[in-house]
């Protein structure tokens, strides 16, 4: 990929999408393989958010643990090329209702953590009270995945009419995380292209409910450009 485009903060709190500050993504681009002979990172590593230790707080997290689960499951159907009985096998861990302890001290040992681990994504956050509820302010490490070179953040409601928003933004992450990875493994552009695919379909569809907020508008630019790209691949 010849162009570059970067995240920025500035989202309104009202607005769907990632918030965060001085965050750099750049597209996949003509990725390097490398040879892997653990093949495909598939675990979305869940950290117990902040705020969430009892009462209504405590529900509203495995609430949304629920709902990123109920996700996660429906992926492997989304996709049409041939790599789906790989995500077949994308989970989220650790099993239950809670998150993993989060014992990470810096952004270092959060880097140590998903290359070791191997993780797809990795998610911390914290729980913040709003109204009668909770909203759910969420950081996604992608390693060296991107590459991003900061974690993006995601803030969003857990209510029953905010699902389909945390669905979408979520999975807009995820499938662009994992569009990275099958570029990283060398995996065929039909591949790539369909993850990318995937990751626009649920922009576009946050597009229909709201106005994007600036970082959101600017991932959505980087998926175009790097769907631009693969298809230069294919069709020189």
């Amino acid at each position: 990929m010849t162009g570059r485009s970067a995240l920025h903060s500035g989202a309104p709190a009202r607005r769907v999408g990632l918030v965060a500050g001085a965050i750099l993504v750049v597209g996949i681009g003509v990725a390097t393989s490398q040879t892997d002979p653990l093949g495909s990172r598939l675990k979305v590593s869940l950290f117990h958010y902040a705020g969430a230790e009892e009462g209504a707080a405590k529900n509203d997290f495995s609430c949304f643990k629920g709902i990123l689960k109920d996700k996660l499951v429906t992926m492997a159907g989304e996709v049409e090329s041939g790599d789906r009985s790989d995500l077949a096998r994308l989970s989220i861990e650790p099993d239950g209702t809670d998150g993993l302890p989060d014992s990470l001290s810096d952004e270092a040992a959060a880097a140590r953590y998903w290359d070791q681990s191997r993780s797809l994504i990795l998610l911390r956050g914290t729980l913040f009270p709003q109204g009668s509820g909770h909203i759910a302010s969420s950081r996604i490490y992608f390693g060296n995945l991107g590459p991003i070179k900061r974690p993006l953040a995601l803030r969003l409601p857990i209510s029953d009419d905010q699902f389909a928003n945390t669905f979408d933004s979520h999975s807009a992450a995820i499938y662009y995380a994992l569009a990275a990875d099958a570029e990283r493994l060398g995996k065929s552009s039909a591949t790539v292209t369909d993850l990318l695919e995937l990751a626009k379909s649920k922009i576009v569809n946050l597009q229909q409910r709201g106005p994007l907020s600036p970082d959101l508008e600017q991932l959505r630019s980087v998926i175009a450009s790097s769907l631009a790209d693969q298809r230069k691949r294919t069709h020189p």
